[in-house]
């Protein structure tokens, strides 16, 4: 038998024991009980190695080996107390030397040899905290897995995401759809060749002409909202801010998508069809699963299959849809969707356009309610800012330029507005993790440290939004008044938006964003004009959890009108 042979098999056989020790170990510390079996099975695992090592190697070597295995108490002393701690040794010399040529960046020293520290990060549910953290206390890099890294660099934004950018999505993203089917949606395309012809064939569903044509959509949304929030005020009752600025947000993704709305407005913030439930596990799922995918059965154990109810409630929606009808002059998604499917059905198939609908439930409701909860609580919260915007509201209404609902081309026309929406977006981003890309054959340069081929690297929005070399001394601070081009000049607007990115960066931006923004424009100025507010923890921050979006929790508010 050939050298190469020879080893393969030795390194097999010591493979198989491995494993069967570790299992050896666990029987024999339960108890006493199995004292009878553990002695069975080593007797069995003394002669299978005896086997193996006798015809792996020239025996003459290993004469003195198989002695001593062939002794009941040495072999027993062997696997149970020797074997093991030469396992772990043997794995951990093994995955120094897998990512040896990776930099040695600055984290936490778990993350130089396992992913699973990042994994417990993220499942804690704070990463975006420690994040910002690390970044201010070791620089631009910040490692958090063997071959993982954290980029907080102004100067990485294009090499990583810009136009032309060779970098591709890593595999982190092909769990947000089905693993089964390559690109099987746009966000979870990890081949930008693909992604480009999926994105120009749902493109024109997205543009500010289509947008402008769903606003009848929102202004259903917008009155069934003051309906709800006008009970609470007569009552005085508080409630959850961003629970029902989710209900707002996802009805208008189901008037926008099927003219239908979900429901969960018109039932008083009712969970229908278990859409909100489905929705959280997701994120969870998805978050998690991407991370480490060789504990996919218990992440399905704990959080089921969540896309199969979400796509079962896309399919019912769809289905209602149909039974009504063609609609004259109805401007819907589902509409516009059967148009380009008759017109193509092939190329629509092939391209993932049935997902476009399903994305928009999957996805429309989430960073919207987030980016909505944040305005309305930091422009309450800060009195100025309040009374500030509140008068640009008053006089824009004695100008007859603002009807009600206020039109989106009206609130586009209100500076102070899109400041304070601009502003709430920076200090709390929907999305609180890096955007992970692989860096390509050869490897590249980036933040003046080379990174191998294979290495995934990334810049969390969190991140990037902190950054006090960008957004000046004050980062962590709501000021809307640092968008002012009175106050700020164009060198410096432009090195902030350039650093500002709520809907993502490059050509994967959110092909969603103008939805997000039509929503949060109309609705802010119907609350401020109408409402008073009253947090029940005033001065505090909010509490939120990551899991991929960092949605806040319990955000009780109290209404006057």
């Amino acid at each position: 038998m050939g050298d190469h042979a020879t080893t393969t098999m030795y390194w097999r056989a010591h493979f198989v024991f491995h494993h069967r020790c570790l299992a050896l170990c666990v029987l024999c510390s339960t108890g006493t009980r199995f004292n009878q079996h553990s002695g069975r099975v080593a007797q069995h695992l003394r002669e299978k190695l005896i086997f193996k090592l006798r015809f792996s190697r020239p025996a003459t070597r290993y004469a003195n080996t198989c002695s001593i295995f062939s002794r009941p108490l040495e072999a027993n002393m062997f696997f149970l107390y020797f074997l093991p701690p030469i396992c772990i040794v043997a794995l951990f010399i093994r995955r120094l030397y897998k990512f040896r040529n990776y930099p040695d960046a600055p984290g936490p020293t778990p993350a130089k040899y396992t992913r699973w520290w990042y994994l417990k990060k993220v499942y804690d549910g704070k990463f975006e905290q420690w994040d910002v953290d690390q970044h201010a206390r070791h620089g631009p890099i910040v490692r958090v897995a063997p071959q993982m890294y954290s980029i907080g660099d102004p100067a990485a934004m294009k090499p990583i995401y810009g136009i032309g950018s060779p970098l591709e999505k890593s595999s982190w993203y092909e769990y947000w759809g089905d693993p089964r089917v390559p690109n099987h949606n746009l966000f979870s395309s990890t081949d930008s060749s693909f992604h480009a012809t999926m994105r120009r064939k749902v493109a024109n569903l997205y543009t500010m002409t289509a947008i402008k044509s769903y606003e009848p959509y929102v202004n259903n949304c917008v009155r069934v909202l003051q309906e709800q929030l006008d009970r609470f005020a007569a009552k005085g009752e508080w409630f959850d801010l961003q629970h029902f600025t989710q209900c707002y947000a996802l009805d208008v993704i189901g008037e926008i998508t099927y003219g239908n709305r979900f429901g969960v407005l018109d039932s008083g913030g009712q969970d229908v069809g278990g859409i909100l439930a489905s929705l959280e596990k997701l994120l969870a799922f998805g978050t998690l699963a991407g991370i480490e995918p060789r504990f996919l059965p218990f992440w399905i154990w704990r959080y089921g299959n969540p896309e199969t109810p979400i796509r079962a409630f896309d399919n019912r929606q769809q289905e209602l849809r149909r039974e009504k009808g063609s609609i004259n002059g109805a401007t819907d998604f589902f509409t516009k969707c059967e148009a380009l499917c008759k017109k193509d059905p092939v190329e629509w198939e092939r391209y993932r356009g049935p997902m476009a609908m399903t994305q928009n439930v999957a996805a429309g409701s989430d960073t919207t309610s987030i980016a909505l909860t944040s305005a309305i609580f930091h422009i309450i919260s800060n009195r100025e800012v309040y009374l500030k915007l509140k008068e640009e509201i008053r006089a824009a209404e004695e100008q007859g330029e603002a009807d009600d609902p206020i039109t989106f081309d009206q609130a586009q026309a209100l500076p102070y507005l899109g400041s304070c929406i601009k502003e709430a977006m920076r200090v709390h981003p929907s999305t609180g993790l890096p955007l992970w890309r692989v860096v390509p054959e050869p490897g590249m340069t980036i933040s003046g440290v080379f990174f191998p081929a294979g290495a995934v690297v990334g810049i969390n929005t969190w991140v990037a939004h902190r950054d006090p070399r960008v957004f000046g001394p004050d980062p962590n601070v709501f000021r809307p008044e640092r968008w002012d081009p009175k106050i700020n000049d164009k060198d410096k607007l432009k090195q902030m938006e350039a650093y500002y990115m709520p809907f993502g960066a490059g050509t994967r931006t959110c092909i969603g964003k103008n939805i997000s923004i039509l929503e949060i424009s109309k609705v802010i100025p119907q609350l401020i004009r109408r409402y008073g507010f009253e947090l029940a923890r005033p001065g505090q921050p909010i509490d939120s959890l990551n899991y991929w979006f960092v949605k806040q929790r319990n955000l009780l508010a109290r209404i006057r009108q």
